[in-house]
């Protein structure tokens, strides 16, 4: 069998090892010593595979490696086109998404309506647009609709799971509404032999013990806001009438995670906090009994706008100091290191349609940053045929024109849609757009991670 090295084969010095991935193939990142890089640069002429790993010194530990360098596409066929390949995959993935068979989730802004008043909040910038509907509130009509159509086309799938995600607005503001929709899509779900995945996005202040008990018994997935120290969350995330959410915000965390919640928290990056989230807040966190931590350095309005450099010395301090205290770090950010270790294809569920966004009054988006509505729920069966849903639906490796021959094309996949719409009125953070700034700021930090041999986010 004959075999090359790929065309798209990357390699990056990681201390006395090596890095390789292939720059077209998720999943694809593989340390390696000095040996091991040299088999596989032998390849730059295409050999008879099975030749080499006779001659080798161990053969049963060469094919072994072998057969991993074929499954990471490190080595490939010596007739195989990779571009061809990805255009085959593309070709497949519209008719998934066509079928349906590529959506098994539902992100439901239940309403418009929030008891802080944060000064980056992206829902309130779209309220009152006119791509966004003006009513606060979901009725359980359009919630229950919705659901119903889902999981009729999963069943017809024979999809296992399905997600539903609770956004706002103030979700919990409708706690008792959540309750109802997750009984009726429980007891929905038995009779299809279907689980769910529920999850929810919260300010955190309105969290109590009782309320904290029965999330947990609903086996709802918790991420909270929470951005810094006391003085900067409360600048970030004050109340209408100015009173600052950071002790409200913590003693829910601290009730949600006394209940046995796997809580994440969530924080902005911005100008402001940029420089004094530390130690301290790590440790608070830590106290309050959280394991995960999303540091995130995009938003719908432009608020880094420091030189990039300093946003990545600072994150990787962060993400390593939270490493060490035992917290998993995670943000769009550290993408394209996530999808070269595991096997993602798209940016984020919504560019390869696993997941739609269905606002208050049943109109459908892509996402629920995005501004121009796909389809709505009484016309949900038409849903998947639509062109916004296709066009949205199909980012996936090998589709971003800008992006071809870049080092990291399957993993970093253009940045976000939502940041990169062309009819986006707002304007969006750069570092995570797929812009110049965009490209430089992803290319920095994915180089720093994959050169530091003692970076956390491999293991």
């Amino acid at each position: 069998m004959l075999y090359k090295l790929s065309e798209n084969f990357r390699c990056l010095v990681q201390g006395s090892e090596f890095v390789v991935f292939n720059s077209l193939n998720a999943g694809s990142l593989r340390v390696v010593d000095e040996n091991a890089l040299k088999f596989l640069l032998g390849f730059k002429e295409i050999k008879d595979i099975q030749k080499e790993i006779t001659a080798s010194d161990n053969p049963k530990e060469t094919e072994e490696a072998v057969r991993d360098f074929c499954d990471a596409k490190l080595l490939v066929e010596g007739c195989f086109d990779e571009r061809f390949y990805l255009k085959k995959c593309y070709q497949e993935h519209l008719l998934a998404l066509k079928s349906g068979a590529k959506l098994e989730g539902l992100v439901l802004e239940i309403t418009k309506k929030c008891n802080l008043h944060c000064v980056y909040c992206f829902s309130s910038q779209l309220i009152g647009s006119v791509h966004r509907p003006s009513m606060l509130d979901m009725s359980l009509e359009t919630a229950s609709l919705a659901i119903n159509k889902l999981i009729t086309l999963a069943s017809s799938h024979r999809h296992d799971s399905i997600g539903i995600a609770f956004m706002g607005g103030e979700p919990l503001l409708r706690w008792g509404f959540i309750k109802q929709i997750i009984q009726q899509t429980v007891e929905r779900l038995e009779v299809e032999n279907i689980k769910a995945v529920f999850s929810i996005t919260t300010n955190g202040t309105l969290v109590t013990p009782v309320m904290a008990e029965e999330l947990k018994s609903c086996n709802i997935r918790v991420s909270v806001s929470l951005d810094g120290p006391e003085d900067l969350h409360n600048s970030a995330r004050p109340y209408g009438n100015g009173r600052g959410s950071y002790r409200d915000v913590l003693r829910g965390i601290r009730c949600l995670s006394e209940a046995k919640n796997d809580v994440t928290v969530l924080t902005t990056l911005t100008n402001n906090n940029l420089d004094s989230i530390g130690d301290s807040f790590i440790q608070a966190i830590v106290s309050a009994g959280v394991k995960h931590w999303g540091v995130n350095v995009e938003d719908m309005g432009s608020l880094l706008t420091v030189d990039s450099s300093k946003v990545i010395d600072n994150i990787l301090s962060l993400a390593e100091k939270a490493y060490s205290s035992g917290i998993d770090v995670g943000g769009m950010w550290l993408k394209p290191i996530f999808a070269m270790i595991g096997k993602k294809q798209s940016y984020c569920g919504s560019s390869e349609g696993a997941y739609v966004s269905v606002e208050v009054d049943g109109s459908i988006y892509s996402c629920s940053r995005s501004r121009n509505a796909i389809g709505d729920v009484n016309h949900f069966d038409d849903l998947c045929s639509s062109p916004g849903y296709i066009s949205w639906g199909s980012s996936i490796v090998g589709t971003k024109i800008g992006c071809v021959g870049c080092d990291f094309e399957a993993h970093c996949l253009g940045g976000c849609p939502a940041v990169n719409d062309g009819s986006n009125e707002q304007s969006s953070c750069s570092l995570t757009g797929c812009g110049k700034c965009g490209c430089l700021f992803i290319k920095e930090v994915t180089n720093r991670i994959l050169a530091n041999p003692d970076s956390p986010f491999f293991y």
